[in-house]
Parts: structure tokens; sequence; C-alpha cells
């Protein structure tokens, strides 16, 4: 039955001025007929125009998300705020509390600011980082005053970064760097925690009410090799008891990845990445990046008639009353009559249920029939509780039935099917309401955060506030940020701090110090900090001394270290020392640049034999004749290329015989 007829059996003749309204809201609350009537008597109590009052109070219970605090918003609003806005939007959406949101619109309105993105942002940082009207209208006056556009967007991404769910690494599991990405979560962060079992990547509760359509997405690189090795994604709603979704195996660069969470729709869950693995692991293992919830927010709903045999309606069971239920033996049935998909997107059928049954024998399913074809299945139901969401969206704009069938031998008290918040929601068709959450948090982060960021914003520290984004947007943790933040001078010191905290986590700040007094003014602290990650603290300053500390320009120690990385990445740290010694020497006329030029050809021929490229670094240098040092060491690496090692060797050994 359509709303509007719904709504005219509710009201007395000569209702006329309330039964549009009275509609909507019937749509609005998926026919919870004394919730909307309790609404309409609220809005008829009001001033104004009922149509008006109508569309506002829509427009704030989507906002806040429950009708209780839609009446408190509307009943608080005075002219011209009443009018739906988007800084109202932000304000509700951004605020525990209604009446604080309501002082923080009006404080805006009073500013006298134009610029709409200013206003929006300083309004949901004032929002997000204070508690109560008086903290928050005091940092949006400061705000609106003082900041920069660019120290606003800085603030609001780190206030919204607090709002995140964050995720708890046990095990193995931790960030890396990646050559693509940046810093993103591996599960081989850690090799020394590396277990068998129980290495988990676990999110903090994630609520799922009021939308459907729920899905993560992230992005994976995988490089599992072990025929043991494996990495599961794992759901629950309890914390303790855990279903999985999928699996992650074999070889694949990085990828989007999408997973289904709407049978979860309307809960409270918790998600996992678990990795079983031996000590001997192989690969990589699983990397993951831009990790984010979406989902779509229904603000339609269909009326719904039935037909029944063998059900009842509106039953009182254990002193509840159940709108549907059935107990009767054999076949049974309750069916609805034709539903119209076409005025409607994203259909989905939303239920509660109990099955409780005596027997493994006894069936209860759900079927569904399109236009005059024949029923099909659609779901089954297990003996227990639960909820269900099922997605309609490839029958719309067609005519579907829904059948609910049973059959049973109760023998208890108590035994049937019980139906309870049966809906069908959707979005309107000239629009879709979707979600999108980022769930890249920290569970680190809390209240003395947030404090921290409301005193530097008063503080007016605004070029901080932009060092900490920046931060954040690499560790995920607005409170490891704020450790680094005495440390921070420059855009360079934020990158040398990132490499440092990758290798050395608490220690960073301290070793970053450590690193700058140790410095020249000139010096790029980044590569600094990755030869001190490579060598370890302890062996850093050595290996300063070995690369020409004192001894050569500041540009020629920088290429030193560079060659003195890729050295170390090709043939591991030791051996590159012992090349680094031996490329020192000098060879005839030929600078240190193109002792580095040869030996990097060498290096590239014979990147895993290091000590026969070493012994033939020391035969080419001996004599090059009139050659430079870089064409000698060409011509060797190309007979090396199309010979071998002992024929270059022996051609080379010939050439300086005939010199001789």
């Amino acid at each position: 039955m359509p709303w509007n007829d719904i709504a005219k059996k509710l009201l007395p003749e000569g209702s006329e001025p309330q039964l549009d309204s009275l509609t909507q809201l019937l749509e609005a609350s998926a026919g919870e007929r004394l919730q909307a009537l309790a609404v309409l008597r609220f809005l008829e109590s009001l001033k104004g125009p009922l149509a008006g009052l109508t569309e506002r109070f829509r427009f704030l219970a989507q906002t806040c998300g429950s009708w209780s605090a839609a009446k408190l918003a509307l009943s608080l609003l005075r002219e011209p705020l009443a009018t739906p806005s988007q800084e109202l939007h932000q304000a509700l959406r951004s605020n525990h509390c209604v009446p604080a949101a309501i002082r923080l619109c009006e404080a805006l309105r009073q500013s006298g600011c134009q610029d709409e993105a200013r206003r929006l942002l300083a309004l949901e940082a004032a929002a997000l980082l204070s508690d109560g009207a008086r903290q928050q209208v005091e940092l949006l006056q400061h705000l609106l005053e003082s900041a920069t556009p660019e120290a606003l967007e800085s603030l609001a991404y780190l206030a919204r970064q607090l709002r995140l769910v964050g995720w708890e690494a046990c095990g193995s599991w931790g960030l890396v760097e990646d050559p693509q990405r940046g810093l993103v979560i591996n599960d081989g962060a850690h090799p020394e925690q590396r277990e068998a079992f129980g290495m988990t990547y676990t999110s903090e509760p994630i609520c799922l009410e009021g939308q459907i359509r729920s899905r993560l997405q992230f992005m994976a690189r995988l490089e599992i090799l072990g025929l043991t090795d494996r990495c599961h994604l794992e759901v629950s709603s309890d914390g303790q008891e855990w279903v999985k979704l999928t699996k992650f195996d074999g070889v694949q660069e990085w990828a989007n990845r999408e997973v289904d969470l709407s049978a979860f729709d309307g809960q409270t869950i918790r998600l996992r990445f678990h990795v079983i693995s031996g000590h001997d692991r192989q690969g990589g293992g699983v990397f993951l990046d831009r990790l984010c919830l979406t989902g779509v927010l229904p603000d339609r709903s269909l009326a719904l008639g039935w037909q029944t045999q063998g059900w009842e309606k509106d039953v009182v069971v254990s002193g509840s009353e159940v709108p549907w239920a059935c107990s009767s033996p054999d076949d049974n049935h309750l069916t609805s009559l034709p539903i119209a998909l076409d005025a409607i997107d994203s259909p989905t059928l939303l239920l509660s249920y109990r099955l409780q049954t005596s027997s493994l024998y006894e069936r209860c399913g759900l079927e569904l029939k399109v236009d005059d074809q024949d029923w099909q299945e659609v779901t089954i139901f297990e003996t227990g509780e639960g909820r269900r969401t099922i997605d309609l969206a490839p029958y719309q704009g067609s005519s579907v039935r829904l059948r609910f069938s049973t059959n049973l031998n109760p023998r208890r008290p108590g035994d049937g099917f019980y139906l309870t918040r049966l809906k069908l929601v959707g979005t309107g068709t000239s629009h879709t309401c979707h979600r999108l959450a980022p769930l890249d948090g920290s569970p680190e982060d809390g209240q003395p955060q947030r404090e921290a960021l409301r005193q530097l914003a008063l503080a007016g520290r605004f070029e901080e506030l932009g060092h900490l984004a920046r931060l954040v947007e690499q560790l995920k943790s607005v409170a490891c940020a704020l450790s680094f933040l005495p440390h921070l001078q420059n855009e360079q010191d934020l990158r040398a701090l990132l490499v440092l905290h990758l290798a050395f986590k608490e220690r960073a700040g301290d070793l970053f110090e450590q690193l700058r007094a140790s410095s020249r003014p000139d010096e790029d602290l980044e590569r600094l900090a990755r030869l001190m990650v490579l060598t370890g603290p302890e062996g850093y300053l050595g290996a300063r001394d070995l690369l020409g500390e004192g001894l050569f320009s500041p540009g020629e120690v920088d290429a030193n270290i560079d060659f003195y990385l890729e050295l170390a990445r090709v043939w591991g740290v030791e051996m590159a020392e012992s090349a680094f010694n031996v490329l020192l020497v000098p060879v005839a006329a030929e600078s240190l640049a193109e002792r580095r030029q040869a030996f990097a050809q060498l290096v590239t021929a014979c990147p895993d034999e290091p000590d026969e490229a070493l012994r033939d670094w020391g035969l080419v240098t001996r004599w090059t004749g009139e050659q430079s040092l870089g064409e000698a060491m060409g011509c060797f690496v190309e007979q090396l290329a199309a010979e071998g090692q002992e024929k270059a060797r022996d051609h080379l050994a010939q050439a300086q015989r005939v010199a001789s």
C-alpha cells in the first residue's frame, strides 16, 4: 500500500495540510506509524508552514542520524539558521552536542566571513577539537581571524584523523617504506616478532548503523611465496568469534581491492588481517594502504503489503510485540504484494529474525519472483537470531514479489519463525547519498592529542600544523607526530625523521638530534638518516669517516654516501665497506667521481660475486693502457658479458703483456 494511502487511514477527514507531511514522515521512517505521527504533532506545535518544517526536519534527521536529535535541533534553530545549509550540516555532523552545534552556527553567521571554504574548515576544526559551545566558539573566532587557508586545511585534516577508526598491530605487523606509495602497512615490518600464529592487524569497532551496501576498500600488494603462508581478512561482531571473509595468496602488484560487508549492515563490527605463517617465511608478505569504508545512506523506503498463509501479525512473544510470526506446522507463506522497484535506487531489504526449532530438518527461506517468472530462492535462515541485508539492485526497474516460506514442526513452546524490522529502503532516483570513511587512524590518538592540537591553533603555531599534517599522512598517528614536533625545523627534517622512525621507532627523536649535531648545515639529513639506518647508530660515525668526512667537499661526501648505500643494497654492508676502502685508493690521474663511475659498471656486471668483482677491479686498475679507467672498464665488462670471467681476464692479461 502506498504511503499516501496509509497516511489517509491514520488522519481524520479534512486533514489535507497534514497529509503530505505525514506521507513524507512515513516514507522516511520506513512505515513506523507511531513515530511518524509523534513527529507530525511536534511539527504542528512549531510556528511556520508545515511543509517547510517537514523538509527541515528530514534534512536534520538525515544529518544527525536520529529523529530525537533532529527534534532537538529544530526546536533550537532560529531564523535565518533554520534553512538547511552546508554549514549547519557540517556543524551537526562534526558535533556530538546538538545545542553546541547550533551555537557554533550562530557564531559563524555573526562572524561576517564570506569565504565559504574558510568558513567550513574553521567550523569543522572547532567542532572536532573542542568540548562545549564556549570552547568551540573561541577556537572558531580565532581561526577565522588568524589562520591561513593552508593552516585551516591542515588543522581540519588533523582533527578528522583523530575521529578515524584505528588499528592495533600484533606480531610482525607495522609500517614499511614502499618505493611507489611511501609508508604502508606490512606483515613483515618486524621480522624478529614473527610467530606461527596470532599475527593480526585489528581494527577498532566500526559502526555500520544507518547505512547499506557497506564495502571495505583498500590497496594491496601481495608477495606470498611459502606453501604454508596465508593471510585472511576476518570479521567479528563481538571481538571473540571471527569469520573469514577472504584470503590472500600468490604474487600481485598494487591493485584496488573491495570486500562486501553488506551482510553486517546496521551492526558494529571489527575487522582484522590475520597472517598464519611458519618462522621461515618466503616473500615480502602482504602490503596494505588506503583502507576505507564505503556505503550508501538510504533516504527513501517503499511501503510493503502482505498476504498471509499460516502467519500471524503483531504477536506478543516474551513480552515484546513481533510484527510477523509463524509457528504453524507444514508449509506456510508470507507473500508481499507486487513491489515496483522503478521509483527507488539501491533497493535493499532489511530484516531481523529469530528461528527456534526442535529439528534439523525444519526449513525457513526467502524467495523472490520477477513479474510472471518462477519463484527463485534468495536466502535460507539458520537456527538462532540474526540480521539480514538483501540486495535487490539486480531487479531495479522490475516489479517483484517476496515470499517467506516455512516448513515447521513445532514441538516446544516458542518454536517458530519471527520477523522484525522488516523494511525496504533505498535512495531517491535523483541522487544517491554515499558514505566514505577512511580507516587509517591510530588507537593511541585521543583526548590529549585533541587538546594539543587546539592549543597549537590558539597559539598561532600554524606552520607547525602543516608539518604535523604531512607527518600524520605517513605515520597515521597524531600522537607519534606530536612527539616529533620539537625536532622539526623544515621539510628536510620531516623526511629524515620518517626514515629514522621506520627503523628505530621511539628512539627516532634522540637519534635525529645526534644526527643533526654531527652534521654540517649544508648536508642532506635524509641521506645521513639512511646511512645511520644502514650502519646502525653505533657504526654511523665510523662510516662517515670512511666516506670522506673532512677530506672531500660536501658534494663529494654526498656522492660517496649515495654510492655506499647502493653498494650495501647490492652486496651487503660488510662487502660495501671493503669495496669502498678499495675505491678510495688513487688510480693514476682518475678522480674519485671517475672511479665511482667505473666501479658502478663492475657492480652491475657482477651483482652476485663481490669477491670476484674486487679481484677484477685490481686487475683493471693496475693497467689501463692509453684508455681512461672508464673506457678500460667498459671493454672488460663487454668481454665479461660475451665470453665469461676467465676469458675476459685472459684478454686483459694479454693486453698488459703486449704493452710491456
